[in-house]
């Protein structure tokens, strides 16, 4: 006799019902479903506050805050909640995304590539640009809460600790509530936060991505707090093998304990990330010093000796100078960790030239204003590259990516050395948007941006479906076309019926 199929739960609300498909995640005060929404025939996540906790009028102010928090952000990179309400309990239905939290990628691949990250920082920061600029800071930055989906599209989620600007707070001073091995020193100390908060939980996310391990996650919650208020941490690039420079630096600016003087700007950790992908680790200042100290000597010693030695003592001469140089850089180098040596004639002079194998071609790579790069589907790197790609002749798929614009899809066959150059600021029509009161943007059915827009937003040549939609008025659909690459200035007034 074959095995009976399960009955799938239906958990009833007011307005319907939700098909619970699976549990994801169980946590101390709510148990996680991905469930379906028959009525409108999607998934969605299905979050319900436990029963025990449904007659406690503080767990469900705090339930209802966390809803209302995230229902005001309305963004790409941000979970968006679709309903509040109650069945037989509590709940919240948000987007369901398909993927993987950052904490699982990391744990999978033990750390993660500099190129890797970098996109998935790039969307985390616009997403927290966008939440500090409402005046909300997260309190609760972590790997976990990130989301990636399979078209490596990034999420932030999980409000629910999230302080608002002029609003009440669910903790008083002097009560920490967070997760230990993230939260700043001022919020393990239970200090009131700002934005600056978030900069040092992302801070210690970067560190963790790169190197695969929290240096401040401790046995305890105890000891994590203790680490978080008193470790010296070392700095990324002696952990991490031929990390950029700039995102060491950067790093260990975010971490700093004091919020007065940590690093207070997304800005610079945005174009730190989006320009430092390819760029070598820096020499180690001894081996450079040490050299250079022998090329002033060298060149008196050898015109010392040009008038009072024949030639072939001249000749003599010079052998043996550069046969010392030649130890002492060797000796030199040993000072170096493995991937920093040092050669004179790498600073000197052009690197030797390398003639590409039978079969195969280079090619020059310009992008502006940058971009990850992939070839046939594998990643290249973050442009400036810094050297050329070494292609098979043939066709190839280039496919360019920045956060900012569309990604750029390009089939092409390459037979020769060639240069490219692409820029996305000449590829795209711009779409500046201007809302009364406020609205939220769709183009072509997908989610774009909520009003005031921080920069125009690019599109393809063509036609567009522009919807404008607003949590108490109508929502308004316009077509427009865009023929030519300019900026489109558009104004919707959502009162004016």
């Amino acid at each position: 006799m074959g095995k009976e199929n399960k009955p799938r739960r239906m958990f009833t609300i007011q307005r319907g019902k939700y098909e619970i498909l699976e549990s994801i995640y169980e946590g101390m005060a709510a148990r996680s479903y991905k469930a379906r929404d028959p009525k409108l025939d999607r998934l969605v996540l299905l979050k319900i506050l436990h029963s025990n906790l449904s007659s406690d009028i503080q767990w469900v102010k705090r339930f209802e805050r966390e809803a209302m928090i995230q229902a005001k952000l309305r963004h790409p990179n941000i979970v968006m909640i679709y309903e509040m309400g109650k069945g037989k309990n509590f709940y919240i239905a948000s987007e369901y995304i398909q993927g993987i939290t950052l904490k699982e990628l990391i744990t999978k691949q033990g750390f993660l590539e500099f190129k890797t990250l970098s996109p998935i920082i790039l969307q985390i920061i616009a997403a927290l640009r966008y939440a500090h600029k409402k005046g909300i800071v997260h309190r609760d930055l972590k790997p976990a809460n990130i989301l990636i989906t399979e078209k490596n599209k990034v999420k932030l989620t999980d409000f629910g600790l999230a302080f608002v600007k002029d609003c009440g707070s669910i903790t008083q001073e002097g009560f920490v509530l967070g997760t230990p091995a993230y939260m700043s020193p001022e919020q393990a100390r239970g200090k009131k936060v700002d934005f600056r908060s978030d900069i040092f939980s992302l801070g210690v996310t970067i560190y963790e991505a790169l190197s695969g391990k929290n240096p401040f996650k401790g046995n305890t919650n105890a000891d994590s707090i203790s680490r978080i208020l008193h470790l010296k941490l070392e700095k990324l690039d002696k952990v991490v093998p031929d990390i950029p420079v700039q995102i060491s630096d950067t790093v260990a600016k975010m971490l700093v304990k004091d919020p007065e003087k940590r690093l207070s700007k997304l800005n610079e950790v945005e174009s730190v990330f989006a320009n430092s992908a390819g760029v070598k680790p820096r020499h180690r200042e001894i081996s450079l010093k040490y050299a250079l100290l022998f090329i002033p000597i060298i060149i008196l010693f050898i015109f010392l000796y040009d008038t009072r030695v024949n030639i072939q003592n001249k000749e003599s001469v010079v052998k043996s100078v550069v046969d010392s140089m030649s130890s002492a850089i060797t000796v030199i180098d040993t000072l170096n960790p493995v991937g920093t040596t040092l050669s004179i004639a790498k600073k000197e002079s052009k690197p030797e030239y390398v003639k590409p194998e039978p079969g195969y071609v280079e090619v020059k790579l310009m992008v502006s204003p940058w971009a990850n790069v992939f070839i046939d589907g594998d990643s290249i790197g973050t442009t400036p590259l810094g050297q050329e790609i070494k292609l098979k002749k043939g066709k190839h798929c280039i496919v360019l990516k920045n956060p900012y614009f569309p990604a750029i899809v390009e089939d092409i066959v390459i037979m020769n050395n060639c240069s490219l150059t692409y820029n996305f600021n000449k590829r795209y029509a711009l779409l500046d948007i201007e809302v009364t009161p406020w609205g939220i943007i769709y183009i072509d059915g997908e989610l774009v941006d909520t009003t005031p827009l921080k920069r125009p937003i690019p599109v393809t040549l063509g036609e567009h479906t522009i919807r404008i939609e607003h949590s108490s008025l109508d929502e308004r659909v316009e077509m427009i076309t865009t023929d030519s690459i300019k900026l489109y200035q558009l104004t919707f007034d959502l009162e004016d019926e």
